[in-house]
């Protein structure tokens, strides 16, 4: 268990300290109150609704509930998930070394030494993202340090299969589907105590001097970049970190003296491979709307009535 001199880090706080190290310092001591944007908000409302979507489909399992208790919540989960359990288990709450972790599911699997589990972190995303790695692998790094005599045989990222068809009636089979990971986070996995122990001298420490730049918008949006931005440069309308899926582009441009996408040449953007951001880099600095030639003559091939749903 951890002392008054060693903080518990949890996953959500070590993914802050890999974004940025002052946004983990500011969340500990709670300097300036959060402010989660709208759609920080609604994403936060749709991995919950995923994470109770997943338990319904797996059926039958224990809940581990006790929010305000942690230590009961450890207690309990260490209770069920004997080498002999058979029931699935949503929200295990384990701890190693003052990291706690909450797990979306550990599924039983019949395996040739007894029980052993698939550890399951359901995410509302369309496909795997790279950020999702570590998340699952601080789970893995917890678990197997604390509770050795719970065997995990695999480890899945479960996500939503975009070829999902609703066909109403509540009826959600399909909806999810799942990639074994345990080599993919090989790397994450070993680097983790490392991480642990710089998060930890961050919290021991002032404030860090961090200026800002693409960390703060991805992966996701900082809760801080108001108290940040105070006596900072003003950030331009239309950053660099605007071009989808261009983190490492936004930041070849940044250390270029870019950060505003409409003072980006035209030729620059030339040896870009991806269409889209060329295309988002041509409409960001012409000012025009962008509308594919054949869009109109697929839209034409529609039927009515039609509805639409915006992103």
């Amino acid at each position: 268990m951890t002392g008054p001199k060693t903080p518990r880090l949890s996953k959500s706080r070590l993914a802050a300290f890999k974004q940025c190290p002052k946004r983990l310092w500011l969340e500990h001591y709670k300097v300036v109150e959060i402010k989660h944007g709208a759609a920080a908000e609604a994403r936060f409302a749709v991995g919950n609704r995923a994470g109770a979507l997943a338990r319904e489909l797996v059926g039958h399992g224990l809940l581990i509930e006790h929010q305000d208790d942690l230590g009961r919540a450890i207690a309990e989960t260490d209770m069920w998930s004997c080498e002999d359990a058979e029931q699935p288990i949503f929200e295990g709450t384990f701890e190693r070394d003052g990291v706690l972790v909450r797990v979306d599911a550990l599924l039983p699997v019949r395996w040739r030494q007894g029980t052993a589990y698939r550890l399951c972190e359901v995410k509302s995303s369309a496909e795997v993202k790279p950020y999702h790695y570590f998340d699952i692998a601080v789970q893995k790094w917890v678990i197997e340090g604390q509770s050795p005599r719970l065997r995990i045989k695999q480890s899945e990222l479960v996500v939503i299969d975009k070829n999902f068809v609703y066909q109403g009636m509540d009826d959600y089979a399909g909806l999810f589907k799942s990639y074994q990971v345990d080599h993919a986070i090989g790397d994450e996995l070993a680097g983790i105590p490392v991480v642990v122990q710089a998060a930890r001298k961050t919290l021991r420490g002032k404030e860090p001097k961090i200026e800002m730049g693409p960390q703060c918008t991805a992966p996701f949006a900082c809760p801080f970049i108001e108290h940040c931005g105070k006596g900072a440069p003003p950030l331009p309308k239309y950053p660099v970190t605007l071009l989808p899926r261009g983190q490492r582009l936004a930041a070849e441009l940044i250390a270029e003296g870019y950060t505003d996408l409409r003072k980006v040449p035209a030729k620059r953007m030339e040896g870009v491979k991806s269409p889209q951001q060329r295309r988002v880099h041509a409409v960001t600095v012409s000012g025009s709307p962008y509308l594919a030639a054949d869009a109109a003559h697929e839209l034409a091939k529609l039927p009515y009535p039609r509805f639409y749903l915006d992103f």
